[in-house]
C-alpha cells in the first residue's frame, strides 16, 4: 500500500480537486494524480523519473512539490506550462518564423527593365568590337 500515515484518508473520501490544492500531497494521492488507476505502478516508476530529473520528496514537508511535479511532466512531454495554469503547445522546433523587412517600394516591371537593359549592354558590346574576318 502506498500510504504511510494511518489516518491519511483514502482517495475515494476526498473530492478529486483537493489534489489539486495540496501543494506536498502524500504519495498515494500524487500517484493517483499522475497514474490514475495505475497509482499501484507509481514507486517503481518515480525511482525511475527522479533519475531524469522528476522533483524529489522535499524532507519537511514530507511530499512532492505538486506545481513542479506537474511543470516537470508537462516540460517532458514537449508542452510548456503557462502563467494561468494552462499549458501552450510550442511549435515545431524546426519552424522558424523570421519577418521580412520593407526592402522598398514594389517594381513590378523590375524584371522587364533589367532585361532590356541587359538586352542594350549586349548590343553595344557587339557592335565595340571589330568584326573580324
Amino acid at each position: 500500500m502506498l500510504t504511510g500515515m494511518k489516518n491519511e484518508p483514502s482517495m475515494r473520501e476526498l473530492p478529486e480537486s483537493y489534489v489539486g490544492e495540496t501543494l506536498y500531497p502524500s504519495e498515494a494521492m500524487l500517484a493517483r494524480r499522475v497514474l490514475g488507476d495505475r497509482a499501484r505502478d507509481w514507486p517503481a516508476k518515480a525511482v525511475l523519473l527522479e533519475r531524469e530529473g522528476l522533483p524529489k520528496i522535499d524532507p519537511l514537508m514530507g511530499g512532492r512539490f505538486w506545481p513542479a511535479v506537474k511543470s516537470w511532466f508537462l516540460g517532458r512531454h514537449g508542452v510548456a506550462p503557462n502563467a494561468d495554469g494552462a499549458a501552450i503547445i510550442p511549435a515545431h522546433r524546426r519552424i522558424r518564423l523570421v519577418p521580412f523587412a520593407p526592402d522598398g517600394e514594389a517594381d513590378f516591371d523590375g524584371e522587364k527593365a533589367g532585361a532590356a537593359r541587359r538586352q542594350q549592354r549586349d548590343r553595344r558590346t557587339r557592335c565595340a568590337r571589330p568584326a573580324s574576318r
